[in-house]
């Protein structure tokens, strides 16, 4: 049991004793912790257990990471000031699982050491693995190059373009001599992604990950051994290229995520409701969209 400190009574001073908000600011931080990992993991989950969404490893060494470091609060605060995150988005940027993803130590480091980063490309709707590594050779790194890894754009709890973006910015500048403009984009998934059958492609270019373990299967939470890609494939044709990080990109980005799950469903979390409803309601049309804008479904209060 935690003491206090003996104060005199009657007890005279204009604030309540510190001490008595301690443990309410430490249940906060734990709470907001466990909410991100809680997201975290019943996102990038697949076949019934949580993955790396790079290489799929399973096991228990698996951790939560960051996009945007918890350290780098001055750059969320930028985010939020040039509206590439919503204005209400918590103030720590480690809380924040739209900000985090799931993978094993090894590509975590590589992710923090700025050895790759991820793109994600609007015509396929595709969350893409892009080396740049000007230091090491990495004959794993080339085989995930240039291929998706396991993120949906249709989850509310998806990490939003942009902020994939910061990151690849950050990765350019430690690999200044790096290129990166001849990276093919196709619709290829992560090896591990076809090989263990762990999502569904439709003929449009829908697709739709695997939650739930299937009944009859049995996985021991690893990748399966890369194999070498057919070749009896007809050839595709001349694939576009990784569009340069510039201002039209970034436009491009911010218009897409804008309609994703996910950044309406962070509109929603974050918007405040002290106005009239006429006003709540212009309020939520602007910001999420005209679908369930009605007062009876807004969660506005007439």
């Amino acid at each position: 049991m935690s003491s206090l400190n003996l104060y005199p009574l009657p007890y005279t001073a204009s604030n309540p004793p510190a001490e008595l908000f301690r443990d309410i600011e430490t249940a906060s931080g734990r709470s907001d912790t466990t909410a991100f990992e809680t997201d975290l993991d019943e996102r990038d989950m697949f076949l019934g257990r949580r993955r790396c969404v790079v290489c799929g490893d399973g096991d228990r060494t698996l951790q939560h990471c960051h996009i945007i470091g918890g350290k780098d609060k001055p750059a969320w605060n930028l985010l939020k000031t040039l509206g590439w995150v919503p204005t209400g988005v918590k103030a720590e940027p480690q809380h924040e699982s739209r900000n985090g993803l799931t993978m094993c130590p090894n590509h975590h480091q590589q992710f923090d050491d700025w050895r790759f980063f991820i793109r994600f490309e609007p015509n396929i709707k595709k969350y893409i693995f892009v080396l740049c590594d000007s230091y090491e050779e990495s004959q794993a790194g080339k085989r995930l190059h240039g291929k998706a890894i396991a993120l949906d754009f249709k989850d509310k709890r998806s990490p939003l373009p942009l902020l994939f973006l910061v990151h690849e910015y950050m990765v350019r500048g430690r690999n200044f001599f790096q290129r990166t403009s001849d990276v093919e984009i196709t619709c290829e998934w992560q090896d591990w992604i076809t090989t263990e059958d762990v999502v569904d492609d439709g003929n449009d270019g829908s697709f739709a990950f695997k939650r739930s373990a299937a009944p009859s299967s049995f996985s021991t939470g690893r990748p399966m051994p890369w194999q070498l890609p057919s070749t009896d494939a007809p050839p595709t044709g001349t694939q576009p290229l990784l569009t340069p990080p510039n201002g039209d990109l970034v436009a491009q980005l911010m218009a897409v995520q804008r309609t994703m799950p996910s950044w309406k469903e962070w509109q929603k979390e974050t918007m405040g409701w002290e106005g009239t409803a006429e006003e709540n309601i212009k309020r939520y049309v602007e910001n999420v969209g005209v679908e369930n804008a009605g007062v009876e479904n807004s969660g506005i209060d007439n």
